[in-house]
């Protein structure tokens, strides 16, 4: 389980860099639009190394103009399984 959750923050982390990279914006102002005061916050996001605070997720995702969903890496495929996994739960 240890290691899903690294992959996790690793694959976060490259969304977050690509979304970053695309707005043609640097770690360091990416973590001013943030709210953070460490400029190595944002590099330790985006080596997996550190996750991010709900606190702080939202205006990270209005930074990069990306979804939660895509922060997290939920795919239109996942909320259809979620969908139809709770619908049998109430055909049940």
């Amino acid at each position: 389980m240890k290691n899903d959750r690294k992959v996790a923050l690793l694959q976060q982390g490259m969304r977050i860099r690509e979304a970053r990279r695309a707005k043609n914006l640097t770690q360091t102002e990416l973590g001013i639009l943030c709210g953070y005061s460490e400029c190595s916050t944002i590099h330790k996001i985006e080596k997996g190394l550190q996750d991010i605070p709900v606190s702080k997720e939202a205006r990270l995702c209005r930074a990069l103009d990306i979804t939660s969903d895509h922060l997290r890496g939920v795919t239109i495929a996942d909320k259809q399984m979620i969908s139809y996994g709770s619908l049998l739960v109430l055909l049940e």
